[in-house]
């Protein structure tokens, strides 16, 4: 299963200085870069390019509103938890891999979870593989399961399984996704409930179930 709703943009980022800035209710944030290798050390707070953080979860935890993780080439084997308005940007979907095992089908998780407290998240850049939902009869998103908002952007999304539906990408009803020249491809599901971009933002991106128990 896909459930793809529009992205309806509640923030603006303007580029000064080389900086981000967010604005909220309560005033204006500067936004930060952080960085991630796979030769990295979790230590410090991953703002210097020199001194990159190893993992991407890491980066998570130190970051705040409108920060952008840039994640070097490689493959982290991680499972993300999103709940924050925060940019993942990879080095490109051939050369940036998440996944959450090694091995498709030996996963016991998600890749990326979006809670609803995040209202403009992005991932951009990288590949997610080898994700898994694996309970039956549940909302599905073995790659990608989303509550609040995300736009993924120049991605594959592939080669993810659930139990339920949607093996690619799922979201809840009240979720609003975003693909921009993005393939969701390669995934499979028990059940699969019809999805189209139709009632999406879709921007040059390809879906494509690999069977009628894709989704």
């Amino acid at each position: 299963m896909k459930i793809f709703k529009t992205l309806i943009a509640g923030l603006f980022l303007f580029t000064a200085t080389g900086m981000l800035h967010l604005f909220t209710g309560s005033g204006l944030v500067h936004a930060q870069n952080r960085y991630v290798a796979p030769d990295g050390t979790n230590s410090g707070n991953c703002s210097a390019g020199s001194s990159p953080c190893a993992t991407i979860v890491y980066a998570l935890n130190w970051s705040e509103q409108g920060d952008v993780i840039h994640v070097q080439a490689g493959t982290y084997t991680e499972t993300l938890f999103i709940g924050k308005n925060v940019t993942i940007r990879g080095a490109g979907a051939g050369e940036t891999i998440i996944q959450a095992h090694a091995v498709r089908g030996f996963a016991t998780s998600r890749v990326v979870h979006v809670g609803e407290s995040a209202t403009s998240a992005r991932i951009e850049d990288v590949t997610i593989r080898h994700g898994n939902d694996p309970v039956a009869g549940s909302v599905g998103g073995g790659g990608i399961f989303v509550q609040g908002t995300l736009a993924v952007v120049n991605a594959s999304v592939e080669s993810n399984n659930a139990a339920g539906t949607g093996g690619g990408l799922s979201g809840e009803t009240t979720s609003r996704i975003t693909l921009a020249n993005t393939a969701v491809s390669g995934n499979a599901a028990v059940a699969m409930q019809v999805g189209t971009c139709s009632n999406s933002t879709c921007a040059t991106s390809q879906v494509v179930p690999t069977s009628m128990n894709s989704g």
